[in-house]
């Protein structure tokens, strides 16, 4: 059944019905909606938090980027008005460039609209303080999140099959707009999803975490990029014997004396491999590669380790 929700003003001891729009008050989505997101996001439920807005991507921009109390990466795609089923299309297309994202990338979106980098965000403004972020796996799973003031049958019939078939992470929020007659403006939201369902099923999904050594290698279901992970990771231990390889939950950390000198995150069909060194100054800095080939060239990262190494050696 399409919801569709009405707000019915009281007027002296009367109710009357509420029938403005967004369209109809000259309401535009990004000067209005937008903004109104901002300030208050709650408006799209209790247990998100915004790190980024209008997020470019190979398909396009993303309206806005979350993070939720399990990690997950939030695709929000906001439209002022009725919200088709060919919006799915689109928020997929962004969720899966996304889902390609490594933590460096999205902490660099986040200190770019919150001005905090992203751990330390998400531990000052979520409510719930008890959350260990070390055992919680950051994009291991992304939510699609689809926000307009109207929502057709189609549409809601494919999200309730997709989340109850298949347990995709969707949703959608349907804004109400009103105005009353003293001129007053009142918005409502309505999750299609109830919260606490979608919630349920955000945390059966965050419990599949990568958390063990054998974990992260066996991860990548390509056999020869299996292979070349594992070499990878055992040529930067031959770097130095003084290397401590220790797994987190969603990559592998490599330390030199208690220095983060390379860190790898495997995925289905790719990994990252990210070097860690220093410039002429001195100062910290780093190289990314992704790799999904056995063509791709690592002998310039083995060198950046080696020489900051070096530098950590003798400084």
């Amino acid at each position: 059944m399409t919801i569709k929700v009405e707000i019915w003003q009281i007027k002296e001891k009367e109710p009357c019905p509420i029938k403005k729009t967004l369209e109809q008050e000259g309401r535009k989505e990004k000067d209005d909606l937008e903004e109104w997101i901002k300030k208050t996001p709650e408006i799209l439920g209790e247990n998100l938090l915004i790190i980024g807005n209008q997020i470019k991507t190979k398909s396009g921009p993303i309206d806005f980027l979350a993070i939720d109390k399990n990690g997950n990466i939030v695709i929000i795609e906001l439209k002022r008005g009725k919200l088709y089923r060919k919006v799915i299309t689109q928020a997929i297309d962004y969720a899966s460039d996304i889902g390609s994202r490594c933590i460096e990338e999205l902490d660099e979106l986040c200190r770019s609209y919150t001005r905090n980098n992203l751990v330390e965000f998400i531990i000052e403004n979520f409510p719930d303080k008890g959350i260990n972020w070390d055992n919680i796996s950051i994009n291991n799973t992304q939510r699609i999140l689809l926000v307009g003031t109207y929502i057709t049958e189609s549409l809601e019939r494919m999200i309730s099959w997709l989340s109850e078939k298949f347990k995709v992470l969707i949703n959608a929020v349907v804004i109400t707009y009103g105005k009353t007659a003293n001129g007053e403006e009142i918005i409502a939201s309505t999750s299609i999803i109830p919260e606490e369902i979608g919630e349920e099923n955000c945390k059966k999904k965050s419990k599949k975490m990568i958390t063990t050594l054998e974990d992260h290698r066996n991860h990548i279901k390509t056999q020869e990029l299996r292979s070349y992970f594992n070499d990878t990771e055992k040529k930067i231990k031959l770097l130095s014997k003084d290397i401590e390889e220790i797994p987190k939950v969603n990559y592998i950390v490599f330390k030199y004396k208690g220095n983060v000198i390379a860190r790898m995150r495997p995925c289905k069909y790719f990994f990252d491999f990210h070097a860690f060194g220093h410039n002429k100054e001195g100062l910290r800095d780093s190289e990314r590669l992704r790799i999904e080939n056995l063509n791709k060239d690592r002998v310039e990262l083995f060198g950046k380790i080696r020489r900051y190494i070096t530098y950590l050696k003798n400084s």
